[in-house]
Protein backbone atom coordinates (compact mmCIF):
# COMPACT_ATOMS: atom_id res chain seq x y z
CA UNK A 1 0.00 0.00 0.00
CA UNK A 2 1.26 3.23 -1.32
CA UNK A 3 0.87 6.98 -0.27
CA UNK A 4 -3.25 7.47 -0.14
CA UNK A 5 -4.41 4.08 -1.43
CA UNK A 6 -6.49 1.22 0.36
CA UNK A 7 -5.45 -2.27 -0.72
CA UNK A 8 -8.01 -4.06 -3.28
CA UNK A 9 -8.10 -7.39 -1.80
CA UNK A 10 -10.64 -7.45 0.89
CA UNK A 11 -9.21 -9.48 3.58
CA UNK A 12 -6.32 -7.05 2.92
CA UNK A 13 -8.38 -3.94 3.55
CA UNK A 14 -10.79 -6.15 6.56
CA UNK A 15 -6.98 -6.46 7.95
CA UNK A 16 -6.06 -2.62 8.08
CA UNK A 17 -9.45 -1.62 9.32
CA UNK A 18 -8.93 -3.78 12.28
CA UNK A 19 -5.48 -3.09 12.93
CA UNK A 20 -6.84 0.82 12.68
CA UNK A 21 -9.53 0.45 15.27
CA UNK A 22 -6.99 -1.81 17.95
CA UNK A 23 -4.87 1.31 17.42
CA UNK A 24 -7.21 3.70 17.96
CA UNK A 25 -8.81 2.28 20.87
CA UNK A 26 -5.42 1.00 22.61
CA UNK A 27 -3.64 4.63 21.66
CA UNK A 28 -5.06 6.97 24.24
CA UNK A 29 -8.23 5.31 25.99
CA UNK A 30 -9.46 8.53 27.69
CA UNK A 31 -9.91 10.05 24.17
CA UNK A 32 -13.56 9.90 23.01
CA UNK A 33 -12.69 10.51 19.54
CA UNK A 34 -10.53 7.94 18.74
CA UNK A 35 -12.74 5.49 20.78
CA UNK A 36 -15.84 7.09 18.45
CA UNK A 37 -13.71 6.29 15.34
CA UNK A 38 -12.63 2.88 16.44
CA UNK A 39 -16.23 1.91 17.24
CA UNK A 40 -17.30 3.71 13.80
CA UNK A 41 -14.44 1.74 11.95
CA UNK A 42 -15.06 -1.81 13.64
CA UNK A 43 -18.74 -1.24 12.63
CA UNK A 44 -18.50 -0.65 8.92
CA UNK A 45 -15.59 -3.67 9.19
CA UNK A 46 -17.95 -6.28 10.72
CA UNK A 47 -20.90 -5.10 8.18
CA UNK A 48 -18.02 -4.95 5.41
CA UNK A 49 -17.15 -8.88 6.17
CA UNK A 50 -20.63 -10.31 6.85
CA UNK A 51 -21.76 -8.69 3.38
CA UNK A 52 -18.82 -10.16 1.64
CA UNK A 53 -19.09 -13.83 3.19
CA UNK A 54 -22.67 -13.60 2.34
CA UNK A 55 -21.87 -12.98 -0.99
CA UNK A 56 -19.00 -15.54 -1.39
CA UNK A 57 -21.17 -18.35 -0.18
CA UNK A 58 -23.63 -16.88 -2.46
CA UNK A 59 -21.59 -16.85 -5.42
CA UNK A 60 -20.63 -20.64 -4.93
CA UNK A 61 -24.32 -21.68 -4.24
CA UNK A 62 -25.21 -20.06 -7.63
CA UNK A 63 -23.20 -22.70 -9.77
CA UNK A 64 -25.49 -25.18 -8.46
CA UNK A 65 -28.91 -23.36 -7.20
CA UNK A 66 -31.48 -21.40 -9.06
CA UNK A 67 -32.69 -19.44 -5.91
CA UNK A 68 -28.92 -18.93 -4.91
CA UNK A 69 -28.54 -17.23 -8.24
CA UNK A 70 -31.37 -15.17 -7.92
CA UNK A 71 -30.31 -13.78 -4.86
CA UNK A 72 -27.01 -12.91 -6.15
CA UNK A 73 -27.08 -9.62 -7.24
CA UNK A 74 -28.64 -8.17 -4.75
CA UNK A 75 -25.65 -9.71 -2.58
CA UNK A 76 -23.14 -8.32 -4.88
CA UNK A 77 -24.78 -4.95 -4.58
CA UNK A 78 -24.61 -4.86 -0.66
CA UNK A 79 -21.36 -6.42 -0.96
CA UNK A 80 -19.61 -3.15 -2.87
CA UNK A 81 -21.85 -0.63 -1.01
CA UNK A 82 -20.80 -2.15 2.65
CA UNK A 83 -16.97 -1.90 0.91
CA UNK A 84 -17.19 2.16 -0.36
CA UNK A 85 -18.43 2.60 2.94
CA UNK A 86 -15.49 0.70 4.80
CA UNK A 87 -13.27 2.31 2.58
CA UNK A 88 -14.77 5.69 2.89
CA UNK A 89 -14.98 5.54 6.84
CA UNK A 90 -10.64 5.00 5.79
CA UNK A 91 -10.37 7.95 4.56
CA UNK A 92 -12.17 10.06 7.11
CA UNK A 93 -9.72 8.72 9.56
CA UNK A 94 -6.71 9.01 7.69
CA UNK A 95 -7.86 12.47 7.24
CA UNK A 96 -8.26 13.48 10.90
CA UNK A 97 -5.16 11.75 11.62
CA UNK A 98 -3.29 13.85 9.16
CA UNK A 99 -5.15 17.10 10.35
CA UNK A 100 -3.84 16.26 14.09
CA UNK A 101 -0.42 15.99 12.80
CA UNK A 102 -0.37 18.91 11.37
CA UNK A 103 -2.03 20.71 14.64
CA UNK A 104 0.69 18.95 17.00
CA UNK A 105 3.55 20.48 14.14
CA UNK A 106 1.83 23.93 14.41
CA UNK A 107 1.95 23.83 18.52
CA UNK A 108 5.49 22.93 18.36
CA UNK A 109 6.03 25.43 15.66
CA UNK A 110 4.57 28.12 18.18
CA UNK A 111 6.09 27.13 21.40
CA UNK A 112 9.20 27.39 19.10
CA UNK A 113 8.55 30.76 17.94
CA UNK A 114 6.87 31.95 20.48
CA UNK A 115 3.75 32.80 19.28
CA UNK A 116 0.37 31.92 19.25
CA UNK A 117 -1.64 28.62 17.42
CA UNK A 118 -3.77 31.43 16.69
CA UNK A 119 -1.34 33.23 14.77
CA UNK A 120 -0.58 30.55 12.85
CA UNK A 121 -4.47 29.44 11.89
CA UNK A 122 -4.41 33.44 10.84
CA UNK A 123 -1.37 32.91 8.39
CA UNK A 124 -2.86 29.54 7.55
CA UNK A 125 -6.06 31.18 6.50
CA UNK A 126 -4.55 34.26 4.66
CA UNK A 127 -2.59 31.91 2.78
CA UNK A 128 -5.94 30.23 1.61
Amino acid sequence: MTGNRLPRDPTALFDLADRIANSLAEKRPGVVRDLNAALELVTKLNAATYAYCAYLVIRHGAKHSAVARSFLSEAARTWHRKEKQLRRCHRVIAGIGNRLQIHLREDLLADELGASPGLLDACNDSLN
